[in-house]
């Protein structure tokens, strides 16, 4: 599993594996859209932005008899992404702003959950028994999630600059649309091959 936490405004995106208590999640769904109320985490003293939105693209790798079965899914944490109550104060007219803002990272990482399974859909093609090259297209997606999330903060300013922002909402429908076969594909189908350690 890996849990991405994404600081809007001052802020930084890192990974983090943490959480004291289970985690309540939010699946991806193209009709639902984020709320403030999805906001129940705690703000972090050390982070000095005022949202953060916690996504985790988590990879699950099933054994049944010597079969690979991988499931891929994009969840938004809800105890552990947080707004600031200073930013309902500050940000006033600009808080749908802010909160699209959320909403387009939680899309970045769907983006990219729909990449590994469209990846390792091919990998799995091309040589079902290498559990080495599943790793690398796994890691080589979460890499390219990361740059996608400083870039995406690095252009639009951590969402102060609304008209990049508003290029982004394009940028992310358009990845979203291209990618639609890899929406519900949420199983690489299980491989009975003895695998590469």
């Amino acid at each position: 599993m890996r849990i991405i936490m994404i600081i809007t405004l001052l802020g930084f995106f890192s990974i983090c594996s943490f959480s004291q208590e289970p985690d309540v999640k939010i699946p991806w769904d193209p009709e639902y859209k984020l709320t403030w109320n999805d906001f129940q985490g705690v703000k972090v003293d050390s982070i000095d932005g005022k949202a953060a939105t916690m996504a985790d693209v988590d990879v699950k790798y099933i054994y049944v008899e010597d079969s690979l079965t991988i499931k891929i899914y994009n969840n938004f944490i809800s105890n552990l992404s947080f707004v600031d109550n200073t930013a309902f104060q500050l940000f006033n007219d600009s808080l749908p702003d802010l909160l699209e803002h959320e909403q387009i990272h939680f899309d970045i990482a769907e983006i990219h959950a729909r990449l590994m399974r469209k990846r390792l859909l091919l990998a799995a093609k091309s040589d079902s028994a290498n559990v080495d090259l599943y790793g690398r297209v796994i890691e080589s997606v979460y890499d390219e999630l990361d740059k996608m999330h400083d870039e995406f903060d690095r252009r639009t300013a951590h969402g102060i600059v609304k008209f990049r922002q508003k290029l982004w909402v394009l940028k992310v429908d358009s990845a979203l649309t291209e990618l639609a076969d890899y929406y519900e594909t949420n199983e690489i189908p299980p491989h009975n091959n003895s695998y590469n350690e």
